[in-house]
């Protein structure tokens, strides 16, 4: 693509700009190893279906988007999949999902490529993301305490701490403390 100018319309390669990115990130500047974001091997199929809402199956001004019973399909067939045999990596998506008769049934090349480059956006496939909610009481025990469930609560703090892991080496790659305000 020498001397591609990617503001011409007609252009048929400018589909590589959603190809490509200049993101890494800043600890240890390898694409493949991020915090917060969708496991591709989630059981979840409603996490999957919000990924896709609002898909366009095509780039024209009249673009129809993908239906929710396509989402619906499209999300279970992710589960069942990975669920059966956990993808690896991200190049799964294409090697492994993009010939699925839910993908397969989009029709246009557009509406396909949409659903496996809006996953591979926010998906990964080589990092635990946990949330860890933590409740830290203060208080006492009476003189007559006989057991734990005699303890009385005099104060309460929560906090829920968010732990990025890398599932290969077992590194903590990211920890971020939120203190909660009920």
């Amino acid at each position: 693509m020498e001397n591609a100018e990617f503001h011409d319309a007609n252009l048929r390669d400018a589909g590589l700009l959603d190809a490509f990115t200049m993101f890494e990130p800043n600890s240890v500047f390898r694409s493949d190893i991020v915090a917060g974001k969708l496991s591709l091997n989630t059981k979840q199929s409603l996490v999957v279906e919000a990924v896709l809402a609002g898909i366009a199956t095509n780039t024209n001004n009249s673009t129809p988007l993908i239906t929710a019973s396509q989402r619906t399909a499209i999300a279970n067939a992710l589960v069942a999949m990975t669920t059966a045999q956990p993808m690896i990596n991200k190049s799964e998506l294409v090697t492994r999902f993009a010939a699925d008769p839910t993908v397969t049934a989009l029709g246009n090349k557009e509406a396909r490529e949409a659903v496996i480059r809006a996953l591979s956006d926010v998906g990964q496939t080589r990092t635990w993301n946990l949330m860890i909610d933590v409740i830290a009481q203060s208080g006492k025990y009476g003189a007559d305490a006989a057991n734990v469930d005699n303890f009385i609560v005099e104060g309460e703090k929560r906090y829920w701490l968010h732990v990025a892991i890398d599932r290969f080496t077992g590194e903590v790659i990211d920890q971020q403390l939120e203190k909660m305000n009920e």
